[in-house]
């Protein structure tokens, strides 16, 4: 867990908690609800063709999903589709 000298109680703090990946320091995201749809990753899926499909901007889903890896989409997982401005 990461310390901020500048605070007294970090613990419960969810900014200052991580996980270890490979020996790095990756700190835990908690994602707010999706303000929209979700959708199903499938093979073959990239954030463009799914950006099409549903008419959003490659930047709106990716600031929809900041956890998701942009460059190797993994099959099966949801990605937030926004519906309403961001």
């Amino acid at each position: 867990m990461w310390k901020n000298p500048d605070r007294d109680d970090f613990s419960d703090d969810i900014e200052y908690q991580c996980y270890y990946d490979r020996g790095y320091a990756v700190p835990l995201y908690y994602p707010e609800p999706c303000k929209g749809i979700y959708h199903v990753i499938k093979e073959g899926d990239t954030l463009y063709s799914i950006g099409k499909k549903y008419h959003v901007s490659v930047r709106d889903l990716i600031f929809a999903n900041p956890q998701a890896r942009i460059y190797n989409l993994p099959v099966g997982v949801e990605l937030c589709i926004p519906t309403v401005d961001l």
